[in-house]
């Protein structure tokens, strides 16, 4: 058996009081086209976090910062005959800046919510990461207005 192992991004970015991921349209080893987060393979002496940034960049057009790591996922699949267990690292990150230009990874990108990202990426697996990074970003949204909230109300005592 081979091992490889990738590294990718759920890249969000703020639209009014929602966000939205980015989706890939890339062409699969059978030829078929699907919507998917951007990852890629880890360059030799390259760490995961360093990589998912740069396949973001290289396939996406897309400038971020890590926000966290998310959960990793193993899939398995053969190629000219060879047994490949696949390790993907993920983490969710912020888009800074976006500047996409089709290239041979990636057709085009769309920015969609939670159900829509869902429904497009056929694989179960990156569907769970998908939502594992709109929970923490809920969560995360409403921290910031519960902290709002106290502290706006210690003020006015």
């Amino acid at each position: 058996m081979i091992f490889e192992f990738s590294a990718g991004g759920v890249v969000f970015k703020k639209v009014g009081n929602n966000h939205e991921i980015v989706l890939c349209l890339q062409k699969k080893l059978s030829g078929s086209k699907v919507y998917c987060l951007p990852k890629g393979h880890i360059e030799k002496n390259e760490d995961p976090v360093n990589a998912a940034l740069r396949e973001v960049e290289e396939e996406a057009g897309i400038s971020a910062k890590v926000i966290r790591p998310l959960q990793q996922i193993t899939f398995y699949f053969t190629q000219e005959g060879n047994k490949i267990k696949k390790i993907v690292y993920f983490y969710l990150m912020e888009c800074l800046d976006e500047h996409f230009q089709p290239n041979l990874e990636c057709e085009k990108i769309i920015w969609c919510n939670e159900d829509k990202a869902i429904e497009l990426d056929p694989y179960v697996s990156e569907k769970k990461v998908i939502k594992e990074a709109f929970q923490f970003l809920k969560n995360f949204e409403q921290s910031q207005i519960d902290e709002n909230r106290c502290l706006h109300g210690a003020q006015s005592r």
